[in-house]
């Protein structure tokens, strides 16, 4: 949303051979359709091999030894659960769920699709559930509906679905962490900004919060949609910007007819001269996602820099450092983006690291890789032992391990032997910037 056009809601599929016939099953659903036990299986495997040719048994026994695999591994085996809080509202009423592997949870991991798409959009476009499943991560998936900001409409939602989250998982309220696509981060942002402005009127304490290509200023958002309609020149963009223009006119006017009110919905406002609703996540561990990619956005679109998301998404983290706020993060994407369904876009799910932002997630409750510095040091990660120098294993794996390796003749690291592995090592120390005169 905003400043990328409309996603569309793709899924990808896939085919697995069970027997002689093809089963078309969603990979996100792991064989979650396929119930079976062992025994089973090998009585299907008599009756159908009684008449078989060898080649036949062979494909069969292929079919029944890829099942088995899927069955008795559960890292491979998610299970979405579907939780109902409102029987009146089919579109936003519900959330899903994807509890850890292990069962035990560390965090809780929200994410919040863009405008107007359903929880179920996310998970072909990220592996960020897969990774969590693994790293004892409970994954929720909640929709806002057709909406840019945490309004009146949608905060009660939020609100149900974390009580109803805290009380079936047994979770606290310090352990959430909130991310969303496109509008869903700028709705992440400004509720995670609620939450801290007003701790007693909500039912969780965010550890931290990320937005993926997010518009992050409201009010510059529309003078964006009216340069996007006077260039005129790509369809997906004029659309939306005369959409969501329309939308907003309606439900709560122009931001120069009514600056008041959007001052209170956007999560921050460039041109304030004192800090906005920003200064809530002075003590919040935030990360902006973005690709980019400006000759895309030039070639395929038209927009400079100065209509980019990112453009606002750098003064936010740019002010909340000058606020002191150590854990305020610009990440630029190590990946191009695309869609599910192939399309090359910047403003996708894909741009995000999964892996490493799971690493991130865990380290906000964990307290791993932040140091305490004295004034005016910095906390660097180098290619070479400092002194009193940490060293931090980086793991590029589906799994998302990490750890601090092991002295010995075998170095491990995460339960992983340095010799099964490709490793990166980094050295994690402080250090004072020299003053130069």
């Amino acid at each position: 949303m905003a400043k990328a056009d409309f996603q569309p809601r793709t899924g990808v599929r896939g085919w697995v051979t069970f027997g002689c016939a093809p089963i078309n099953f969603h990979v996100l659903t792991f064989f979650n359709c396929l119930i079976v036990n062992t025994q089973s299986l090998v009585l299907i495997f008599v009756l159908l091999t009684a008449s078989l040719s060898d080649q036949m048994i062979i494909k069969i026994l292929l079919s029944l030894t890829a099942a088995l695999f899927w069955l008795k591994n559960p890292g491979h085996a998610q299970s979405i659960e579907k939780i109902i809080v409102n029987q009146k509202d089919s579109l936003t009423g519900y959330y899903l769920a994807i509890q850890p592997a292990s069962h035990t949870i560390s965090n809780v991991l929200v994410l919040l699709p863009g405008y107007a798409q359903t929880p179920e959009s996310i998970f072909p476009e990220t592996k960020l559930p897969n990774v969590a499943y693994v790293n004892n991560v409970l994954v929720i998936a909640v929709a806002e509906g057709p909406k840019i900001y945490a309004d009146s409409a949608v905060v009660p939602k939020l609100n149900q679905v974390f009580k109803d989250v805290i009380s079936r998982y047994g979770v606290r309220p310090d352990q959430f962490v909130l991310g969303g696509f496109s509008a869903g981060g700028t709705i992440a942002l400004r509720y995670a900004e609620l939450c801290k402005e007003s701790p007693s009127t909500y039912p969780i304490n965010p550890k931290g919060v990320f937005t993926i290509d997010s518009p992050v200023d409201l009010i510059n958002l529309w003078g964006y949609f009216e340069r996007e309609i006077a260039r005129n020149f790509a369809e997906a963009g004029v659309s939306e910007a005369r959409f969501i223009t329309k939308v907003m006119a309606q439900e709560y006017g122009t931001p120069k007819s009514n600056l008041s009110q959007y001052k209170q919905l956007t999560p921050f406002y460039r041109d304030l001269n004192e800090p906005g609703n920003e200064r809530f996540l002075k003590n919040m561990g935030v990360r902006v996602y973005h690709d980019v990619d400006i000759n895309w956005y030039l070639k395929e679109r038209r927009r400079s820099i100065f209509d980019a998301n990112y453009a606002d998404s750098s003064e936010l983290i740019n002010r909340l450092l000058v606020l002191g706020n150590q854990r305020a993060e610009f990440v630029q994407s190590d990946r191009k983006g695309y869609r599910s369904n192939g399309m090359r876009h910047p403003h996708s799910w894909s741009i995000v690291n999964e892996v490493e932002c799971i690493q991130w997630i865990k380290g906000l409750s964990s307290g791993a890789y932040v140091y305490s510095t004295p004034a005016n040091w910095r906390t660097e990660l180098t290619d070479f032992p400092l002194e009193k120098a940490v060293l931090i294993c980086d793991l590029r794996l589906a799994g998302g391990r990490s750890g601090a390796m092991n002295s010995g003749p075998t170095p491990r690291c995460g339960g992983w032997t340095a010799s099964q592995l490709s490793i990166t090592h980094h050295y994690s120390g402080i250090w004072k910037p020299i003053t130069r005169g």
